[in-house]
């Protein structure tokens, strides 16, 4: 059977339950990415996606193309403006590739974690998106909600229980 996501439909009912064993074989054998860990890949991911963004708008700025006075930074255009270059290209950035194949965004490659849903497969573009919108919200204040990866037994963020998502390593 191909390699569908995890919110995929599926209807042959032999088929599925051999998954759904084989799910529990993965989950069963699986080592959780702890905090740590996900933090620097978080970090990595950041850092490409600010310094790929810093260059465009930089790019746009220098052309004349996105003109900024101190005067539209202090009426809030600046905030506006991080908004829409953080947030919306940082969308297709983790959902696309943490529904992927690879199940991962460069960062979380760099240290074998990869994205799957609560049964161990992989998850849609859908779900990435969801997890990737609460994340967006939880790197509001107060930034404590990311430390319930310490403290649950799946060291799921309220992002990953928001969306059904585990982060898995790779290393078993």
């Amino acid at each position: 059977m191909p390699d569908l996501p995890d919110d995929a439909l599926t209807f042959d009912y032999d088929e599925e339950e051999r998954e759904r064993l084989a799910a529990a074989a993965v989950l069963r054998d699986a080592e959780y990415a702890g905090f740590s860990v996900r933090l620097i890949a978080s970090l990595i991911d950041v850092s490409l996606l600010w310094l790929t963004e810093a260059g465009v708008v930089f790019v746009l700025w220098t052309l004349g193309l996105l003109p900024l006075t101190e005067k539209e930074i202090g009426e809030g255009l600046g905030l506006f403006l991080a908004v829409v270059f953080w947030a919306f290209p940082a969308w297709p950035y983790f959902a696309g590739l943490e529904s992927s194949r690879r199940q991962a965004t460069m960062g979380k490659q760099l240290f074998g974690l990869r994205v799957t849903g609560l049964t161990g497969r992989r998850i849609g573009f859908g779900r990435a998106s969801a997890r990737h919108w609460v994340k967006v919200h939880v790197w509001l204040p107060p930034y404590v909600w990311f430390l319930t990866i310490v403290f649950t037994a799946r060291k799921q963020g309220l992002h990953d229980i928001a969306a059904g998502t585990l982060v898995l390593s790779k290393s078993r």
